[in-house]
């Protein structure tokens, strides 16, 4: 039988009925199938697939996918029932493990390196897996046993638990002019160089919500990035090393900080904040965009920005003193 597509192990299930060295397919990911269809002979070892569909294991349900819902510390994990040409659906049992890397792909690999954390249940087709560690990467594999004791693997997921925490880290040294005066979105070029160190610099980071640190403008700085962006005030603040410096984001931007920048792996030299202690744009008397290098737009010593210190706890930490647009500061960013 033909298919529109080409047959690739790594990537497709099929199911078969093997006769003699004859076997009729069916694809779980493309059912297009030519309009005429014939039995091609292949060899053996291509009718055998990762979920392990040999004949007489039990062939898992929906192609042996597995669905998942996380949380912060839980997981919740559901798959399709399998069928067995013996042992009625409602007889099967199945186990979840767990693993922290890609190691439980069959039965045997998730026996030996997986933990199983429901035993044999019969009938089971959703569970719950707890006591995780919130933003962090898990391998999730069901195995299915019928009455004979013949075994079949789905096919592994991976899953990352949402993370509790709001990250800060830095990008390497910048001058003031981060954007240009005629940008159609000043946040949008400030934020790609935090996109980019994450991306570079951090891919561990469980963060989906990446931006830069700082204060623009009247309607955008700061202390308003919660109401513009979704930024989640309950979660506590940390560095990409797991040092907290605070409770949550009204404790970070309460005047001080629980530890040094410096010391939380999150800033090693000042850096351009162009906000006051409490996270507020910070308007001069004399002019606007006094404090923040013209909208961050001047790299040269004709204008100034407020910067934040690396090694202080009290408010100086984000309003330290303004210093002159050429000067090569750092760039905090946030993400969660």
């Amino acid at each position: 039988m033909k298919m529109r597509g080409i047959i690739k192990k790594s990537l497709s299930a099929v199911a078969y009925i093997n006769i003699g060295l004859l076997g009729l397919f069916a694809s779980c990911f493309d059912d297009n199938f030519d309009s005429t269809m014939k039995l091609e002979a292949l060899p053996y070892e291509i009718l055998v697939t990762d979920i392990g569909n040999v004949a007489g294991n039990p062939v898992p349900g929906n192609c042996g996918l597995i669905t998942t819902l996380a949380e912060s510390t839980s997981i919740r994990l559901s798959w399709v029932r399998a069928t067995d040409a013996k042992t009625p659906q409602s007889d099967l049992e199945y186990s979840l493990y767990r693993s922290s890397t890609n190691n439980i792909s069959t039965p045997e690999q998730a026996e030996l390196n997986g933990i199983s954390l429901t035993g044999w249940s019969r009938d089971m087709i959703t569970t719950v897996a707890d006591s995780l560690t919130p933003g962090t990467t898990y391998y999730f594999n069901v195995i299915v046993r019928d009455s004979d004791g013949n075994r079949a693997a789905y096919i592994t997921v991976s899953v990352v638990t949402l993370s509790d925490a709001v990250y800060l880290f830095s990008t390497g040294p910048h001058t003031g002019a981060l954007t240009t005066p005629t940008t159609a979105s000043a946040r949008a070029d400030v934020d790609s160089f935090c996109t980019a160190a994450k991306n570079s610099a951090y891919p561990e980071l469980p963060c989906i919500n990446v931006h830069t640190f700082i204060s623009i403008s009247s309607s955008d700085y700061i202390a308003y990035m919660p109401k513009k962006f979704g930024l989640p005030v309950n979660r506590k603040i940390i560095g990409p090393t797991g040092v907290q410096i605070a409770a949550d984001w009204y404790d970070l931007l309460d005047g001080t900080i629980a530890d040094q920048l410096q010391n939380a792996g999150i800033s090693d030299t000042y850096w351009w904040s162009g906000s006051d202690t409490a996270g507020s744009y910070l308007l001069a008397e004399s002019c606007v965009g006094c404090n923040t290098c013209s909208g961050w737009t001047v790299g040269t010593n004709a204008s100034q920005g407020m910067t934040g210190a690396h090694n202080r706890t009290d408010p100086t930490w984000i309003a330290d003193r303004g210093r002159n647009c050429n000067s090569e500061l750092n760039i905090l960013c946030v993400c969660w």
